[in-house]
């Protein structure tokens, strides 16, 4: 309840300027009266006006959490050269509706380059709604998951909290089947053999438990071409999981931001990393 207050209070203050806060509460209020069932607004989108971004958000999506942990808390940043630089290459694993890929467009330049990954279609289509809004050219959105190995899987799309959907396993799809679509999954050790990538400044990740599928995908070549992974884990067993998988492979554990859930690695192998 106090998560829910202190991310209003934030929400509210971060709109730009009176239209803005206004348009942040008349989104509040009618997701209350959506959750009520006093109105519909399946499929609605909401553009929000804030200080530092323009967005699109779906209704009842959950979606406005994600500019509270990226804009707000800076929840990917909080160890030391962790802030995309110019000309970097950075993969952003489970994008949402995008806002990292946007605030770190602009930190990376026109020399840079940001590959951005959202299976789920309705999410994926704000991304790039988001991308145009806010005019960003060096990011190349991917409707893709990222995982152990290449084909079509199961994806978990929720009807609210857009940003808990996940690739389900065999177990998970039996039972939640109806709630379930098709997607297509990459491993990003093809994915960097497929676009001659030769180096990785940074990743990010976010991906609702499969941390280590997507590690798991990318030990063959893409770790070692990678000087900084940031991983927002979700389960005391992917984080153990994805910790031991890393620092098995020159990555040094630099910083957890237990607050948060998310832990920073650097590869060893990078004397600049």
């Amino acid at each position: 309840m106090l998560n829910h207050l202190e991310n209003t209070i934030i929400l509210f203050f971060a709109g730009k300027g009176l239209k803005g806060k206004i348009g942040f509460l008349s989104y509040l209020f009618l997701n209350i009266f959506n959750r009520l069932h006093l109105i519909d607004l399946k499929g609605r989108e909401f553009r929000m006006v804030f200080k530092d971004v323009i967005f699109w958000a779906g209704a009842s999506s959950g979606e406005l959490g994600t500019y509270v942990q990226i804009y707000a808390k800076n929840i990917n940043e909080k160890a030391e050269g962790f802030v995309p630089r110019p000309g970097d290459t950075v993969l952003d694993i489970g994008s949402n509706i995008g806002l990292y890929a946007v605030k770190s467009s602009k930190r990376v330049g026109q020399k840079g380059k940001i590959w951005a990954f959202e299976p789920n279609p309705t999410v994926f289509a704000r991304l790039l709604k988001n991308l145009e809004e806010n005019k960003v050219n060096n990011v190349i959105a991917m409707q893709k998951a990222v995982s152990s190995k290449n084909g079509k899987m199961g994806f978990l799309v929720p009807a609210a909290m857009t940003g808990e959907g996940k690739v389900m396993h065999e177990e998970e799809l039996n039972v939640n089947a109806q709630k379930s679509i098709e997607v297509d999954c990459v491993t990003l050790d093809s994915f960097i053999a497929e676009r001659s990538i030769g180096k990785i400044d940074l990743v990010k990740i976010d991906v609702e438990g499969e941390e280590y599928e997507v590690l798991s995908g990318a030990e063959a070549k893409m770790l070692s071409i990678t000087k900084r992974i940031v991983l927002e884990y979700h389960n005391r067993k992917a984080k153990e999981n994805s910790t031991l998988f890393l620092m098995d492979r020159d990555f040094d554990l630099v910083l957890e931001d237990a607050t948060n859930s998310v832990l920073y690695f650097k590869n060893k192998r990078f004397q600049d990393g």
